[in-house]
């Protein structure tokens, strides 16, 4: 799971060490690989890395793995709930929009 708030002053360096992971894994992956998001911030430099880290599963799943996004989304973030729309509609992966209450 991805969880918190992605406001990285320099998101290169953390998200080529994810990329590596991610294309490290995909050597031996999961019969289904499911990724869960539940950010409650992100900023633009952050966006585009999270861009770049979907179209990677993209690639993977049009090479024949099976990967799932679930986006989850605190009732009333309109503003993560449209990042997530943003998302759903421009990656051509199998992804959901989880609405949650927080406790």
């Amino acid at each position: 799971m991805i969880e918190g708030k992605s406001i990285l002053e320099d998101p290169a360096t953390f998200y080529e060490g994810v990329f590596k992971w991610l294309h490290e894994y995909f050597q031996q992956p999961q019969p289904l690989t499911t990724v869960d998001i539940k950010v409650e911030y992100i900023n633009s430099s952050s966006s585009k890395y999270l861009t770049a880290f979907f179209r990677i599963l993209e690639k993977y799943s049009r090479d024949g793995h099976k990967c799932k996004v679930n986006w989850h989304y605190e009732k009333d973030d309109e503003s993560i709930l449209e990042f997530g729309s943003h998302f759903e509609s421009t990656i051509d992966l199998d992804f959901s929009l989880i609405e949650y209450e927080n406790q």
